[in-house]
């Protein structure tokens, strides 16, 4: 694959994720994938540690798309070399239990093999997300 292919690939996740197609995410993924988004010591599902298999990740993107919509999603930069890509983002993400809003800047790390993404490591300001879920 090329470094554009790899491109095309996560442009097509985050377009899947901004849409809350569940599916469309999944579909990228390979059936051993490793997840994690950095937040442990968060409490929130999915931000404690990595989770891997498509068959446990799958339900936890769905969950995460419940609980999170992002609007006005922007690619910042995004660099491919070799199986590996690094995007950051920055997006308005609402909070579905309480519908509090905040903009956040968020960096992931993707490994790709066979045309699917193996490995995706991402990081945000867990403070400012711990905020936003509690506040009332």
């Amino acid at each position: 694959m090329s470094r554009e292919d790899h491109k095309q690939i996560i442009r097509s996740v985050y377009a899947a994720r901004v849409a809350d197609d569940i599916a469309g995410v999944a579909d990228h993924l390979c059936d051993d994938v490793a997840f994690e988004i950095h937040g442990a010591g968060t409490g929130l599902p999915g931000m404690s540690g990595p989770v891997s298999g498509k068959a446990a990740v799958e339900p936890l993107i769905a969950e995460l798309i419940r609980g999170f919509h992002f609007s006005d999603w922007q690619e910042i930069s995004l660099i491919a070399e070799g199986d590996h890509a690094a995007l950051h983002w920055r997006a308005k993400v609402t909070c579905s239990t309480n519908g509090k809003s905040n903009t956040f800047d968020v960096f992931d790390f993707f490994s790709f093999r066979d045309n699917k993404i193996r490995e995706l490591r991402q990081f945000t300001d867990t403070a400012k997300l711990m905020q936003m879920v509690s506040a009332t």
